[in-house]
Order: structure tokens, then C-alpha cells, then sequence
């Protein structure tokens, strides 16, 4: 699909950063990709590299506690933009 291009790297690390944005362990399994497994720190616990067939066996220890992106998602800037956007009002009207 990508070959030996930054793409199946890209795809490994953005996994590697939904584990810890979630705090949840996560295993990435790709056809012909780089497949891993992280912790929900982040830390890989196992790894296969491009084109190379195998077998992960770990074991996948428990989830953290949802971290407040997890269960704000977006609202916490959309709340940072509303308030920066009545500071701004207020400021102008001086």
C-alpha cells in the first residue's frame, strides 16, 4: 500500500499517540504495515517491521483512567475560544 515510505511509520505513531491521548493499550495490527503493541503510556511492548510476517504475544496490561480529552474531546477548546472571544468583546467595547 505505502511501501517503504514515512506512511506506514506515520500510521504506527499516531496509534502510539491515541494509546496515550485514550490511556488505553492498544494493538495495531497491519497486512503490510508496521504492527505493534503499546501500553497505555505509550511504550511499545512489541513490534513487527515492514513486510515481515509474524506473531506478537503480549500480554496487555489495564487501561488509566480516561484523561479529560477522552471524555471532553473538543468542547475544552471550543470553550477556550468562547471565552478568549468575550475577553475580546469586553476589550473592544472599552
Amino acid at each position: 500500500w505505502f511501501g517503504n515510505t514515512t506512511g506506514p511509520r506515520q500510521h504506527l505513531h499516531q496509534a502510539r499517540v491515541r494509546s496515550v491521548e485514550e490511556g488505553i493499550p492498544i494493538i495495531r495490527a497491519a497486512n503490510n504495515g508496521v504492527s505493534a503493541a503499546f501500553d497505555a503510556y505509550g511504550r511499545p511492548l512489541g513490534r513487527i517491521d515492514l513486510d515481515i510476517r509474524g506473531v506478537i504475544d503480549v500480554a496487555l496490561p489495564v487501561a488509566l483512567q480516561a484523561p479529560p480529552y477522552a471524555w471532553l474531546g473538543d468542547s475544552i477548546f471550543f470553550t477556550i475560544w468562547l471565552l478568549g472571544g468575550v475577553i475580546l468583546g469586553r476589550v473592544v467595547r472599552r
